[in-house]
């Protein structure tokens, strides 16, 4: 196995504020216990899962399948045998820049897409962001606009609407007509804004609360319905669709797929969809394991949730953490 790079976070606070310990237990403020957060980072460097079942959870909610790197894989090297990128300390710009991003995430979630160029709420927020020290997302002769905020930096992400097609178009499943829209959530409603509801998420206690459906479904409009789309999707269902609809739309294949010169041969196990539909639910698969165990065996850096109760007891002097200044002169995190 590689070497494995820390940001340092761990070490850095003895308090543990910027590492992973949701469903541990933790004190009023939030701060996790230290013997309960020792046997969570002792199980990193074994994997075995005695050695998970011996954590002292701080309620009823189990950890979320923390060992998913560490069984084998009959086809190449397992996810822990490849080195990871640091991620990110929380002491730099940029990672509370990201913090900020999702709380105007969360203040905009509302407001519909077509309404970007005119709503206040998104002119706000892009005025904050284009304010930060180090903000990572795309730009417009420098600043946030309307059109580049919450959008991605890989190619294309800054064309065309903020929704892709491959969202809002219909496409067949087989026999089937699937069509683009779901039963997504009620607007206006908010969620572990309540600080006891925020501890009782860290503690792993089930907090009760249960997104309200609406009755009709609906395409995909507003940020509310991203959230409430991939909080049930299945981790490659997105990527399927998007290659049933490319492979209904008969979008060519690599030049470099051997069927394409035969002639008396067709592609179908080898080379055809279900060779291609194969490899898309296999690379979700292999892309959750190392996730998981960048983000939470090894790296164990905080969740969002967990770093903005941090800010929370900051902002309300109950105790004093490294916070960036632009946390805190953000007018999403302040207000």
């Amino acid at each position: 196995m590689e070497s494995q790079q820390s940001n340092g976070d761990e070490d850095r606070y003895s308090d543990h504020f910027a590492s992973f310990s949701k469903a541990l237990p933790h004190d009023d403020l939030g701060v996790v216990d230290p013997d309960a957060y020792a046997t969570l980072s002792a199980c990193a460097s074994t994997g075995q899962p005695d050695d998970f079942e011996a954590i002292r959870l701080g309620g009823t909610v189990k950890l979320a399948n923390p060992r998913p790197a560490w069984p084998s894989t009959s086809k190449g090297p397992t996810a822990i045998a490849w080195p990871c990128r640091r991620h990110r300390a929380s002491t730099p710009p940029n990672k509370p820049a990201n913090l900020v991003e999702l709380y105007w995430m969360a203040l905009a979630r509302d407001v519909h897409f077509n309404d970007y160029a005119t709503d206040q709420t998104i002119a706000d927020a892009c005025s904050d962001l284009s304010a930060l020290t180090d903000f990572g997302g795309p730009k417009a002769s420098g600043i946030v606009t309307p059109a580049t905020i919450f959008r991605g930096l890989t190619p294309g992400d800054l064309a065309g609407p903020p929704v892709s097609q491959f969202l809002l178009r219909d496409f067949a499943y087989g026999s089937l007509i699937i069509r683009h829209q779901q039963r997504t959530v009620q607007a206006q409603l908010d969620y572990l804004t309540d600080f006891n509801n925020w501890l009782d998420s860290q503690n792993g206690t089930p907090t009760g609360h249960r997104p309200i459906l609406r009755p009709d479904p609906a395409l995909h409009t507003h940020l509310r319905d991203l959230a409430a789309y991939v909080r049930l999707d299945t981790p490659s269902e997105a990527f399927m669709n998007a290659c049933l609809m490319l492979l209904g739309l008969g979008v060519p294949v690599n030049n470099g797929n051997p069927y394409k010169k035969w002639k008396k041969q067709g592609a179908f196990v080898t080379f055809g969809a279900p060779h291609i539909l194969g490899l898309v639910n296999e690379v979700a698969t292999r892309a959750l394991k190392r996730f998981g165990f960048r983000s939470g065996t090894f790296i164990a850096a905080c969740a969002p949730e967990e770093y903005a109760g941090r800010v929370h007891v900051h902002l309300a002097g109950d105790a004093s953490y490294p916070v960036h200044d632009d946390v805190l002169a953000s007018v999403a995190s302040s207000g």
